[in-house]
């Protein structure tokens, strides 16, 4: 192919991949070399200038997984597609960051390729900005959380830390806020126990509702609290039962039924009181249902 052809249809793949500037070294070499596109494209992904500007984008000499099904061979095609992807989660990421309140954060590159490492979603990203946010607006919550942190042996919570927990995906990040859901009910679980309950709690890397949780353990502690004490199941034991009562290694589900049966037969909680299926499947007393009025 003559040269000058070559060096304008490698130019006119430069412009429908979005790409401009920064390579005209690399198309000079591929004229000089004769070139075909799969050749130009294989030695472009690898140039300084495309992994400034698309950090995360090829791993491992493969299309990340996260942004084009993880192909094995890179074509003009599949790259053009996936550095479109890779440009739309970018403003999604971004959007995210200022609709949580990020001020003046900034999706870099390499945020973006920690982004990327971890494929966490835009709403995953979210979820997790919008907890840190809420932490940072509440300082007893935050000095929980920091306290639990270093139970685990990690620093106190900053933007900084935050972002170097994306790069994990099974990061322990939704445990340790539960953990200082835990710590800041005034239940009187200590870190270790907060932590070691988190870990129970719920689907392992998703949030899970922590306050339903506190409530009904608070309501049985209320209604048959010495009950449970004479049993020997104290507040770790209830906890861990009413979060995940299918795992009943203690085997006090049929106790803390059989307690529940006699405070109702017996007239010792609150008139009306019944059972109602608690946080995760188990049985938790609840107050009597109000007739509406209207």
């Amino acid at each position: 192919m003559a040269k000058p052809k070559l060096k304008s249809q490698l130019n006119q793949l430069l412009a429908g991949l979005g790409l401009h500037g920064s390579y005209s070294l690399l198309i000079d070499r591929a004229v000089r070399n004769d070139w075909d596109a799969t050749e130009f494209i294989a030695a472009l992904v690898k140039t300084t200038a495309f992994k400034a500007s698309f950090p995360g984008l090829i791993t491992g000499g493969r299309i990340n997984d996260f942004l084009a099904g993880g192909r094995d061979s890179i074509s003009a095609s599949n790259l053009g597609s996936a550095i479109t992807n890779y440009k739309r989660l970018k403003e999604a990421y971004q959007d995210v960051a200022e609709v949580q309140g990020l001020t003046g954060f900034k999706i870099t590159p390499q945020r973006m390729k920690l982004l990327l490492e971890a494929e966490k979603s835009p709403d995953e990203f979210g979820q997790e900005a919008m907890l840190m946010n809420v932490m940072n607006k509440n300082p007893e919550l935050k000095a929980w959380y920091d306290q639990v942190r270093k139970e685990a042996g990690l620093k106190p919570i900053d933007r900084a830390e935050f972002f170097k927990e994306l790069k994990n995906r099974q990061s322990q990040f939704y445990d340790l806020h539960e953990a200082a859901q835990l710590g800041l009910s005034g239940l009187g679980y200590s870190p270790a126990e907060a932590l070691k309950l988190a870990k129970g709690i719920g689907k392992p890397g998703a949030p899970a509702d922590v306050t339903q949780l506190v409530a009904a353990v608070r309501e049985n502690l209320h209604d048959i609290g010495p009950e449970l004490d004479r049993q020997g199941i104290g507040l770790t034991k209830l906890t861990a039962w009413m979060a995940n009562p299918a795992v009943d290694p203690e085997g006090i589900t049929a106790n803390i039924q059989t307690l529940i049966a006699n405070r109702r037969q017996q007239g010792q909680a609150q008139q009306g009181a019944y059972g109602q299926e608690g946080p995760g499947g188990g049985l938790a007393l609840v107050k009597p249902r109000e007739t509406q009025s209207y």
